[in-house]
């Protein structure tokens, strides 16, 4: 359901593109009396907004919920639209609601401002604020088990220090399109050989290191094989190194390099924040090359390994991350195994030569792939397995935006949006 208020006019002049205008995340259990209303908000953004205004905000998006509820109680809001802004909500876990407000694009002119409203779409802003949940929910289990280890007040601290980073890092809103809606995994096509290789590889490894629960190996950012048994794991792990790490353009040697130099690590914005976003990732992606560095360099490197929640947080594992040209494989380590810098040349050694290797036969397929550019324009998503390939993506072929609102409209449609 969506709420639609305002109008616009035909206009011409300057074109201001969509933004960000507020993004918040409430708890309804919280702060049931007026004195302690406040409690509900678990982060706001922008922080420096007033607490009054913050309030009001929070108490207008649960106001408009409830009164949908009046029409459909099992299916609330999803949607607000006025002629400048377009709000939308979701509840990922029970009682807790996310938010986000973009102000339309508009033109400007001589006669005054004319708001587009219809040029955004709700399930791009919507898929919006369910990735922010899931990387919250990679980097740190759910909320209700965030709370119930750390109380509120850890979580909204866990909140202040990860989502201010993902709007920032996050694509311009007038770039997203239908394949990000989507949501979907791009797969690398490779022939049995390579697969059961790749397969047999991670076993190898697995025997030696007992604590390696799971692996994805990923050639730019098609996925090629992952051990993972969940979809919505491999999802999150595979958007999280697609957006922060392979499509950041971080070179990790580089990186290394400076650190080897200096001995010191990159800043982070807030010192308490995770080091996940790009370019400050870059401490803890890994090369293969490491029998270079000193043990107390690696230590470093190795204190700032991330963990990640799998399945619902029934397994917390860490993320060690090794990219070698194109080629990029997560191993992810049970929490019980102490990440150490003399870990890591082990490791690294241990698996060098494949990647290599795989680095080169990944190389030589991707090659005979792009020789044989097919003549059509497709786009093809399998809601089943995630899977998402088109004849779009890097070669400067686009949709256009009537086309693309078809497209959006039949997804939302099949959906159930």
């Amino acid at each position: 359901m969506s709420l639609g208020l305002g109008g616009g006019s035909a206009s011409t002049g300057t074109t201001i593109t969509p933004s960000i205008s507020k993004m918040f995340v409430f708890d309804t259990r919280l702060g049931p009396t007026e004195e302690t209303e406040q409690e509900k908000i678990l982060f706001y953004f922008p922080a420096s907004t007033s607490i009054s205004q913050q309030m009001s905000d929070v108490g207008l998006a649960e106001g408009i919920i409830n009164f949908s509820r009046t029409f459909q109680p099992d299916k609330p809001v999803h949607a607000m639209h006025t002629q400048k802004c377009r709000q939308v909500f979701i509840q990922p876990e029970k009682d807790v609601w996310f938010s986000l407000a973009v102000r339309n694009p508009r033109t400007t002119g001589r006669d005054g401002d004319t708001f587009h409203e219809e040029e955004m779409d709700d399930s791009l802003l919507l898929m919006m604020l369910e990735e922010a949940h899931k990387l919250f929910c990679l980097f740190n289990g759910r909320m209700s088990d965030v709370v119930g280890s750390v109380g509120v007040e850890g979580l909204r601290q866990k909140l202040s220090l990860l989502l201010p980073s993902y709007i920032a890092s996050s694509t311009a809103i007038q770039k997203l399109d239908i394949t990000y809606a989507l949501g979907g995994i791009r797969y690398f096509p490779v022939d049995r050989l390579t697969f059961l290789s790749l397969q047999s590889f991670f076993h190898l490894t697995q025997h030696d290191f007992r604590s390696l629960r799971a692996g994805l190996c990923l050639f730019d950012d098609l996925l090629v094989w992952s051990s993972l048994s969940t979809h919505s794991d491999t999802s999150a792990i595979y958007s999280y190194i697609v957006r922060q790490v392979v499509k950041q353009g971080g070179q990790v040697e580089e990186s290394l390099s400076s650190l080897r130099r200096t001995r010191l690590l990159p800043p982070a914005k807030d010192p308490d924040a995770p080091p996940i976003f790009a370019p400050y990732n870059n401490v803890w992606v890994l090369p293969l090359a490491l029998s270079g560095y000193s043990t107390l360099q690696l230590g470093a490197v190795a204190g700032k390994i991330p963990l990640v929640y799998l399945d619902g947080g029934k397994h917390v594992c860490h993320l060690v991350v090794f990219r070698h040209e194109k080629l990029t494989w997560a191993f992810l380590l049970d929490e019980s195994e102490a990440i150490r810098g003399s870990f890591l040349p082990h490791f690294s050694g241990f698996i060098s030569n494949q990647v290599h290797a795989f680095e080169q036969t990944l190389s030589n397929l991707d090659s005979r792939v792009h020789q044989n550019d097919e003549p059509y324009r497709y786009l093809y998503f399998n809601h089943m397995n995630l899977a998402l390939k088109d004849s779009l993506s890097g070669k400067g072929t686009t949709i256009s935006p009537e086309i693309q609102a078809i497209l959006l409209e039949m997804h939302a449609t099949l959906t159930g949006g």
